[in-house]
């Protein structure tokens, strides 16, 4: 009799696991579909201009009559840019610019973007934290005329 008790234990044991192994996986497939209903497709860019972002930090510590004073200034170009969501609305966002990447075609009409995502868990609706935390790389499509050969960043 003990046996069978042990069997149907081990049997309830592995439903379990295998139910929450499951669910798992299947709630994955579901934020992962909403992460792509987001950033699927082509975008059409609006507005596309580079900002500079300085960011400084200082720090001291004294004991008695000696001390020490650490500074430290960091300036990060980041991109700012309006394009078009899915849904038919515009969303003003930033990115830095090591994850922008430009794909030139003279068939090209209007300029768009494409992004390039890792999957992941997602339970919000915060565009930009997407941006910042899931899209590896954005592909902006323009003509040749868009992206001039000599570039000057911080007049854009």
């Amino acid at each position: 009799m003990k046996k069978l008790d042990v069997f149907k234990y081990l049997f309830l044991l592995v439903f379990i696991v295998i139910m929450i192994l499951f669910s798992c996986n299947s709630n994955q497939m579901v934020n992962e579909s909403q992460l792509s209903s987001y950033l699927k497709g082509n975008h059409e860019l609006r507005r596309f201009k580079t900002i500079e972002k300085q960011e400084s930090n200082l720090s001291g510590e004294f004991f008695l009559i000696g001390g020490t004073i650490n500074g430290k200034t960091t300036t990060e170009t980041l991109i700012s840019f309006s394009w078009k969501l899915n849904s038919g609305e515009y969303c003003i966002t930033e990115l830095p610019l090591s994850k922008i990447r430009i794909h030139i075609d003279s068939t090209i009409i209007t300029p768009y973007v494409k992004f390039k995502w890792a999957g992941a868990d997602l339970n919000i609706d915060d565009i930009q934290f997407i941006l910042d935390k899931y899209v590896k790389y954005m592909i902006v499509y323009c003509k040749e005329e868009d992206f001039p050969y000599s570039i000057n960043l911080k007049s854009l």
